[in-house]
């Protein structure tokens, strides 16, 4: 045998740090879906939105003051209105003597749902009855977040006005920003159920607003909208010396609130300022309470209605790309990770290039905001990204200190492993002393019993696990059941996934009882998953004799130990049958015919089949002595009616034979065989019988 390989030299590691990059590549895609880093996400959108004010095609981004104004009640007006609040005669006086000016439609961002108290409701509502208003209104969800109903003004407003809810969504429960609006598909059929903004902009264009597929139609407008129906606004840029919207695009409310003194130059420059444009009413004191963080900084409420128009008006220029490209974005940042880490193996140029990459990734998500207004969400991508890196590095470390403590373990891990892998009675069976003295082609051919054992359904018992739990799971079956085969005479010739191949030399009275023993140990192992409240196992065994060889095979550089003929490949058929069947070990005719005259197995006989890969049939045979208590007593009584339906089937009494199997069947109904009988015989009774109607073709794969 040549000299071994030093394990340092073709060890394969598991890549635990690219299995992390792709559990956080598919992590990032509900983590993107459902926002979950959201408060990091407001700030690169806060980020992005200076830079797009900057840099950006400013014309693109202006606000439409020829078409929306807005009328503050601010903390001027208060001082010269001498009083606080705002009585509901003055601000109808307001209502007034706006509609005077012929805007298109007036927006009232005032709550307007409690009865004054000095009783001049009735002035407003009739200010109003004259005027195309707008009046605000709000969306009431229960403590499931679900909507439940929509709290108008007081009816005497309500119904002289139009109304939409000024509800704003903040995507982070840990700070409010707020840079959307959202519509919902429960709301939109209600009056009242549009957002202020789009009832507002819809009444001015003369246009009914619809919502279908996450898109808003508003007339010849369609206007995309994310997962949760939203719209992302688009907030001006202000000239250096304003602070706020109103500074720029607006007008005090004390200029509406006496007209008397007015003469007709003054009343044209406020009719400049008002005739057909949207006019938004809204109070901007500090005792309103009406400023929020935005990705432009703290704004009023009036200014979020302003822009959420103006970016209506603009056709929702900003668009958050779809969930495929924000998933194939993230996948080509982290393939380019993993991409570089594999080429480059020097710290300091990775770390550079690394560096380079993210840098790459960050401009093309601020081009792409700036100049196209499309909505990368970067925060997914990159904290995946970063933790991947990390992950690699900190694998290279521990693969580092790991080599070095593996060199000095070497030759004890060696001599350790080549135990494991072949062997004692192996190396005894071939006449051998050492693994050393091993050579390909080495062999022994003799008359052996050979056993096959699998899991059942591993595949769908896999499907719940991940590749860490199924190595486990495997490994911790595998450990309860390899030593019995030991203890029976017999040795492991090799694992087949979740089974194994075993020979016994001596008799086949040693595979049986090692098979028996196994099943017994697996029945004790599914108490304990049962009470862990996992699902149990079922195992299949099968069981052959016949003349068998046993050797080295392979090529110089990679050799193992295996065993094949004939008779290996029935073993394995038979233990596959053992599903078909529904039950949990079957013996060949060889097998049985080899039982000691004194034997106390409980045996039936099973089917006569013909198998994959072999032209002569071959007689089967159940040992039944493992089933649960109450199934091995109902197989034990009703022994005799299936022994005599199985020789009315053969003799072709079909009847007979199905009059036996369901008497069979009444009394066990999980007996399989006598099931599968019972539908050989009825339709053999309909269709008739063929040639070799009596031997079982079972097709395997």
């Amino acid at each position: 045998m040549k000299d071994a390989f030093h394990p340092m030299q073709g060890k394969k590691r598991w890549r635990y740090d690219i299995w992390l990059i792709v559990i956080l590549f598919f992590a990032s895609i509900p983590a993107e879906y459902y926002e979950v880093f959201s408060l990091i996400e407001e700030q690169f959108i806060t980020i992005r939105h200076s830079f797009r004010h900057h840099f950006g095609h400013l014309p693109d981004l202006w606000f439409e003051k020829d078409q929306i104004v807005l009328v503050t009640i601010d903390e001027t007006f208060f001082d010269e209105y001498k009083g606080f609040p705002l009585k509901r005669s003055d601000l109808a006086k307001m209502v007034n003597n706006i509609s005077l000016l012929e805007p298109s439609v007036l927006c009232i961002d005032l709550l307007l749902k409690y009865e004054s108290s000095y009783g001049d409701d009735p002035l407003l509502a009739d200010a109003l009855s004259n005027a195309n208003t707008v009046l605000a209104s709000q969306l009431m969800f229960d403590k499931k977040h679900q909507f439940s109903n929509i709290s108008y003004p007081i009816p005497l407003f309500h119904k002289q006005s139009k109304t939409g809810y000024v509800n704003m969504v903040s995507t982070s429960s840990l700070v409010s920003s707020l840079s959307r609006i959202r519509l919902y598909e429960e709301t939109v059929g209600y009056e009242g159920g549009w957002p202020i903004a789009v009832q507002t902009l819809s009444i001015h264009q003369g246009i009914r607003p619809k919502l279908e597929n996450h898109t808003l139609i508003m007339g010849n407008q369609k206007i995309a909208l994310n997962q949760f129906n939203e719209m992302l606004i688009d907030f001006v840029p202000l000239p250096h010396e304003c602070l706020f919207l109103n500074e720029m695009a607006g007008i005090t409310a004390l200029e509406f609130l006496d007209f008397s003194d007015l003469d007709a130059e003054e009343r044209t420059e406020l009719s400049f300022w008002i005739k057909d444009k949207i006019v938004i009413l809204a109070d901007t004191s500090e005792e309103s309470h009406d400023k929020f963080n935005s990705p432009v900084g703290l704004i009023y409420g009036a200014e979020i209605i302003a822009n959420t128009i103006h970016t209506l008006m603009k056709g929702g220029k900003l668009q958050q790309v779809s969930m495929g490209t924000e998933t194939a974005t993230c996948f080509l940042f982290l393939l380019g990770i993993v991409i570089l880490m594999f080429i480059f193996q020097d710290p300091k140029i990775r770390a550079l290039l690394l560096s380079l990459w993210f840098i790459v990734y960050i401009f093309i998500c601020m081009i792409s905001y700036i100049y196209f207004g499309w909505v990368i969400s970067m925060t997914y991508t990159l904290i995946a990204g970063f933790l991947g890196i990390v992950s690699i590095f900190l694998r290279s470390y521990i693969i580092e200190r790991l080599l070095k403590y593996e060199a000095l373990e070497y030759q004890s891990i060696l001599a350790k492993s080549y135990s494991r892998f072949v062997p004692h009675e192996y190396l005894g069976f071939l006449n051998k002393d050492n693994i050393v003295d091993v050579q390909l082609g080495d062999h022994i051919s003799r008359e052996m019993a050979v056993m096959f054992s699998d899991i059942r359904s591993f595949t769908t018992l896999s499907e719940n696990m991940t590749p860490q739990e199924n190595f486990d799971f495997v490994n911790a079956y595998l450990k309860r059941v390899s030593p019995i085969v030991r203890k029976h005479n017999g040795f492991i010739v090799k694992y087949l996934g979740d089974g194994m191949m075993a020979m016994f030399p001596n008799a086949p009275n040693d595979a049986i009882q090692a098979g028996l023993k196994k099943l017994e140990h697996v029945s004790a192992y599914n108490e304990q998953r049962k009470k862990a409240g996992r699902q149990p196992i079922q195992i299949g065994i099968g069981i052959h004799t016949g003349h068998m060889m046993v050797g080295i095979v392979g090529e110089d550089a990679r050799m193992q130990g295996d065993a094949f003929s004939d008779d290996v490949n029935l073993a394995a058929r038979l233990e596959g049958l053992t599903k078909i069947y529904g039950i949990s070990m079957i013996i060949s005719d060889n097998v049985y015919q080899q039982l000691p005259p004194d034997y106390t197995y409980r045996i039936r006989f099973l089917d006569i089949v013909k198998v994959k890969g072999r032209n002569r049939p071959i007689h089967l045979f159940e040992l039944y002595d493992s089933d649960p208590p109450e199934i091995r007593f109902l197989k034990e009584k009703m022994i005799e009616p299936f022994c005599q339906g199985q020789e009315f089937f053969f003799q072709q009494n079909f009847p007979k034979a199905i009059t036996c199997f369901k008497e069979v069947l009444n009394e066990c109904p999980e007996d399989k065989p006598a099931s599968i009988y019972l539908e050989r015989s009825v339709a053999y009774c309909e269709q008739g019988v063929c040639i070799d109607w009596d031997i079982a073709d079972i097709k395997q794969k």
